[in-house]
C-alpha cells in the first residue's frame, strides 16, 4: 500500500518550444541537470498577414509543452536555464511560465525534486521576465480551434497553443446519446498581460459559442512569472521588426503595459437573448464561476481511466484527460543512448475547494485499492471560468 505526503511550496514550470529544438532543450537545461518533465505534443498558431488569407486555415507549427515541478526557490534558476538553451529571449523562439501551486500530495515513489538536491543558484542575467500576468486556458470542441486562435489572436494575445485532451462528464451522463457527441477536445492556451486579459477571454468565449450546452469552458489562471516569445503572424515583413517587438519596446518604455487599455463599447441586446460576452454583460444563462481550484492528477496512463470514472462518479462536473512522455534524468537507456521514457496520464479537474478534497480523498482510495505506487496531485488557483451553466 502506497504512502501518501503533502508538500508545499512548489512551482509548476511550464515551456512552450519548437518540435525540432525541444529534445535538443531538455536535455540540456533539465534532464542533464537532474531535473524529470512531462512532455506534451501542442501547436502553435500563426495567421497570415494578407487580409484575403483570413478566409485560409491558419497555420499550425508543431510545438512541445514541457512542464517541470520544481521548489519555489529554484523557478528562477530552472526557468535561466531553459531560456538560455532554447534562446527564448528572441522573438518568435517560444515562450515559459511558472504557476504556483497552492497544495501538493505524492506517493512515496513519485519522483518529486526536493530543494536540497536542486542547484536554485542563478548567474544574475537579468532575465527580461514579467510578473503577475495572467493565463487563459479553454476546452473546447475541435472544430471551433480555429476560430477561438484567431480571434485570440485579434484581440491581442500571442499565438495560442493547442494540444489534445479528452473531455468527460457531460458525454458520460448522456447514456445512448452519448454517441452524438464526440469525446475528443482541444485545450488552447494563452499567456498575456493583464490589460489584455479581458478582451481575450471575451474574444475566446464569443468565438467559442461558450454560452450554449457542451460547448466548453473559458477560465483564468494566474501566473507567477513568464517570457512570452510566441509568434503571432506569418508572412513577408518590409520592416526589420515585428508587431511584437514593437509593442514589446513600447511597453518598456512606457514601465507597463498599461497604455494598450482600451475602452469598450456596451453591446445592445434583445430582450430574452443570451449572450456569451462576459466583457459587456452576462446573459441570462451565465454568470461568472469564481474562486474554484483546478486539481491535477498524475500517473501512469494505464490507471488514466479508472481513476477519472472514480472522480466523476464521486461527483466531480467533468475532467479532461490528455498523455504526455515522462522524461527522467535517470531513465534507462538503449543500447544507442535513447532513453526510455514512460506515458503519464494528466486527469485536470475544476472544483471548488470542499469538492477538491472530497474528490482526491476519493483517487486516494482508489490508489490504494489498486498499488497504485506513483501517483500526485497538485492543485492551483482558477479565480474566474465562464461556461454554460442551464
Amino acid at each position: 500500500m502506497p504512502e501518501f505526503r503533502e508538500a508545499s511550496g512548489y512551482s509548476i514550470v511550464s515551456a512552450i518550444l519548437p518540435r525540432h529544438t525541444s529534445a535538443e532543450v531538455m536535455e540540456r537545461a533539465l534532464l542533464s541537470k537532474g531535473f524529470n518533465a512531462i512532455s506534451t505534443n501542442a501547436r502553435g498558431t500563426l495567421l497570415k498577414d494578407r487580409w484575403y488569407q483570413s478566409f485560409l486555415p491558419v497555420l499550425s507549427p508543431e510545438q512541445t509543452v514541457a512542464e517541470v515541478v520544481v521548489p519555489n526557490e529554484a523557478v528562477d534558476g530552472i526557468m535561466e536555464k531553459i531560456v538560455s538553451a532554447g534562446k527564448l529571449s528572441l522573438s518568435g523562439a517560444g515562450a515559459i511560465y511558472s504557476v504556483r501551486c497552492t497544495d501538493v500530495m505524492v506517493s512515496d515513489q513519485y519522483p518529486l525534486m526536493e530543494s536540497e538536491s536542486i542547484d536554485t543558484e542563478t548567474s544574475n542575467s537579468g532575465l527580461n521576465v514579467k510578473e503577475d500576468l495572467v493565463g487563459i486556458f479553454c476546452i473546447a470542441q475541435p472544430e471551433d480551434s480555429d476560430a477561438i486562435c484567431r480571434a485570440a489572436v485579434q484581440a491581442g494575445a500571442p499565438g495560442p497553443t493547442v494540444y489534445y485532451c479528452e473531455g468527460r462528464g457531460l458525454r458520460d451522463r448522456l447514456l445512448l446519446l452519448r454517441i452524438t457527441k464526440t469525446a475528443e477536445k482541444e485545450l488552447i492556451q494563452v499567456i498575456v498581460d493583464p490589460v489584455d486579459a479581458d478582451p481575450v477571454f471575451s474574444a475566446i468565449a464569443e468565438a467559442g459559442r461558450l454560452s450554449e450546452p457542451g460547448r466548453g469552458i473559458v477560465y483564468r489562471v494566474p501566473i507567477a512569472k513568464g517570457l512570452i516569445n510566441v509568434a503571432s503572424v506569418y508572412g513577408r515583413t518590409k520592416h526589420s521588426a515585428s508587431i511584437q517587438q514593437i509593442v514589446a519596446a513600447l511597453d518598456d518604455l512606457s514601465g507597463s503595459s498599461e497604455w494598450r487599455a482600451q475602452a469598450v463599447t456596451k453591446k445592445e441586446r434583445k430582450p430574452g437573448s443570451r449572450t456569451a460576452f462576459p466583457f459587456l454583460g452576462l446573459g441570462m444563462n451565465e454568470k461568472y464561476l469564481e474562486g474554484l481550484v483546478m486539481l491535477t492528477c498524475i500517473t501512469n496512463r494505464k490507471y488514466s481511466a479508472m481513476l477519472t470514472n472514480r472522480a466523476l462518479a464521486a461527483g466531480a462536473p467533468a475532467a479532461s484527460v490528455a498523455v504526455g512522455k515522462f522524461y527522467e534524468a535517470d531513465a534507462e537507456t538503449t543500447t544507442t543512448g535513447a532513453r526510455l521514457n514512460r506515458e503519464r496520464g494528466l486527469i485536470k479537474m475544476m472544483l471548488s475547494p470542499a469538492r477538491c478534497a472530497e474528490i482526491r480523498g476519493t483517487l486516494l482510495e482508489a490508489a490504494n485499492e489498486n498499488s497504485i505506487n506513483e501517483i500526485g496531485f497538485f492543485t492551483y488557483s482558477v479565480p474566474r471560468a465562464l461556461t454554460y451553466l442551464g
